[in-house]
């Protein structure tokens, strides 16, 4: 038995390929349905210009992304560029002189102050003309400049007719691969330059821009299916013969999700046979996607087994660049003219990112990600694409966030605590204390008070997976006015509707005086916030309910049981008020409500 014990493990070593010991990196772009330059064509876009790696991407991208530009526009385009340039600095100058002379008017001057505002009207609209044009520029360059890179200085391979592999000049010499030889088409065995890239570009043909058709494909079958025409397998490996370094991989993939049904522009299914193809075919270092709707709902469904009921897991960490059941957001790189020619100027670097997926020894996951995480530009638009991990052979996904951004109350911390919990102080690092930009909420009961003495109040998120119901007992802050509060839930997503209740909300003008049963509903397409105060049920502005919304509120608060003693005894604590107490109340909440209401048509 020992002997046959032996002789099976040695024959398995002897089928096993080389452990591998180089990583190789692949950028991903997948759409069939953008028709101007939107999110993925701009990341695309801004990876040819960066000549970040090789890449995959959509024939239907390509042929957006260049639609009917070819290099000659290059001279007009940078002619053009400085015109408008001149335009929208003058323009800017007399928007602001504008303004400034307004200073110098006195308000009952009627006449003046028709004069001025005719003058800003025009000023400003000058400004929003060239800003246009400026847009319709910048669409024209981004489509002239990458014709005239992709023609210049990659090399494009036809996977399938929906489907190619564009490599960089520069990739190539830096990996010492000859350009005639990387151009050469092969039906024979695999070539060492192959084995050395892990991918059959010679046996795929070579082709010009003018040979990239646009594909009508929408099922993306064209893409998981190519992947054993693309990638070298294990068992090409070993078929092989070849004493090599086997690469590993570390991939980026980036399309658009739908909920229920699609991230990254592939299926459900699809993504799921994408793992699956990781996992088993090649030697898979790293995953990393962005796409609309690729965690809550989507998540769980790509990684659980549909017929065991249990968590798929993998042995190499996946990342994403989302953290909700939403639309995450990526900035357009603009186009300037640098020393006379076109130059593409982007808030992403996927040349650094690629550099990072692809080097040696341990991950720094928080840096990986950092060229590529719009958050670091804008963190209160882009707070949907806060990246979450999933460690190799973990069932769950983690917040990559050791910067802090966000802060997390689970179960356990949920079920152990009733004293009040200062976000800031409870949560700094460092001796500094926190400003988190969101708390997440992984917990469905808050038994204890959430106080917010912070510079900015953080969005309350739930990270419970589909509709969910939360219920906390209080909320406090001496910066923050009730309704900025209150609406620190309103996140907007597509699918979930997630409610909560908090008991007391006690921030300006409500100290000495909380809120009592806060309801905040926030589903697909509404938002309803609902509050008492001396009996009376009021809205998200303040204005008393109406009968409906009364009904609507009785409904929620049915869903979370409320006892009807504790609802009256909180009302007759309240009708202890002098009139005048409640009208100062009711009149400094019905300001700071049209405040808000002007902030957001702002």
């Amino acid at each position: 038995m020992k002997q046959r014990s032996l002789l099976s493990l040695l024959s398995i070593f002897l089928c096993m390929p080389i452990v591998a010991n180089q990583t190789n990196g692949l950028l991903i772009f997948l759409d069939d349905s953008e028709t101007t330059i939107g999110a993925i064509t701009s990341n695309f876009v801004t990876a040819v210009a960066q000549h970040a790696g090789p890449i995959l991407a959509s024939a239907s991208l390509i042929v957006n992304a260049i639609h009917d530009h070819a290099g000659k526009y290059n001279e007009r385009l940078v002619s053009e560029y400085a015109r408008y340039e001149t335009m929208y600095a003058a323009a800017l100058n007399t928007v602001a002189k504008t303004t400034n002379e307004a200073m110098n008017i006195h308000q009952g001057n009627l006449q003046a102050v028709q004069a001025y505002q005719a003058k800003y009207a025009k000023a400003t609209s000058e400004l929003d003309l060239i800003n246009s044009l400026l847009h319709s520029f910048n669409i024209r360059a981004m489509r002239s400049l990458t014709y005239t890179l992709l023609n210049q200085f990659w090399i494009i391979k036809e996977v399938n007719p929906s489907l190619y592999l564009l490599l960089p000049v520069r990739y190539l010499c830096e990996k010492g691969v000859p350009l005639s030889q990387a151009k050469k088409y092969s039906n024979g065995p695999l070539t060492p330059i192959e084995l050395s890239l892990g991918l059959q570009i010679n046996h795929l043909k070579t082709l010009g821009l003018y040979g990239v058709g646009k594909s009508k494909a929408w099922g993306n079958d064209y893409f998981v299916s190519a992947l054993s025409q693309l990638f070298i397998t294990h068992e090409q490996y070993r078929q092989s013969n070849a004493v090599i370094a086997i690469p590993q991989w570390s991939i980026y993939i980036n399309g658009h999700g739908l909920m229920g049904q699609m991230v990254a522009n592939l299926s459900i299914e699809q993504f799921k046979d994408l793992l699956s193809f990781l996992e088993n075919r090649i030697f898979t270092r790293l995953l990393v996607y962005s796409s609309c709707y690729a965690a809550g709902m989507n998540a769980e469904k790509i990684y659980l087994d549909s017929e065991k009921q249990i968590p798929l897991r993998y042995s190499f960490p996946i990342i994403t660049q989302a953290l909700l059941d939403s639309p995450t957001y990526f900035p357009q790189p603009k186009v300037t003219a640098v020393e006379n020619a076109l130059a593409l100027v982007s808030q992403l670097h996927f040349d650094t990112f690629f550099n990072r997926i692809t080097q040696p020894g341990m991950l720094n996951y928080e840096e990986l990600i950092r060229p590529i995480e719009f958050y670091a530009m804008a963190p209160q638009l882009a707070i949907k694409n806060i990246p979450q991990i999933k460690l190799p052979s973990l069932p769950w996904f983690s917040v990559l966030d050791a910067n802090r951004k966000t802060v997390s109350i689970g179960s356990i911390l949920a079920q152990s605590r009733t004293a009040p919990l200062d976000i800031g102080k409870f949560f700094k690092r460092q001796g500094a204390v926190a400003e988190p930009i969101a708390v997440l909420l992984y917990a469905g009961e808050i038994p204890f008070d959430l106080e917010f003495h912070t510079t900015h109040m953080p969005h309350i998120i739930s990270m419970i997976s589909g509709d969910a119901m939360h219920h906390i007992k209080k909320l406090i802050s001496d910066l923050h006015d009730a309704l900025v509060v209150c609406a620190s839930m309103d996140v907007a997503l597509q699918g979930p509707r997630k409610i909560f209740l908090i008991d007391e909300v006690q921030a300006p003008p409500f100290i000495q005086t909380p809120l009592t049963h806060v309801i905040v509903e926030s589903g697909p397409t509404d938002f309803n916030l609902f509050m008492e105060f001396n009996g009376t049920i009021y809205t998200d502005h303040f204005a008393p309910a109406t009968e409906q919304q009364i009904k609507r509120y009785h409904e929620l608060l049915a869903r979370f049981a409320v006892n009807e003693k504790e609802i009256m005894a909180r009302r007759a604590a309240q009708s202890s008020l002098t009139p005048q107490a409640i009208e100062n109340i009711q009149k400094v909440m019905a300001a700071q409500a049209q405040r808000q209401k002007q902030n957001k048509e702002k």
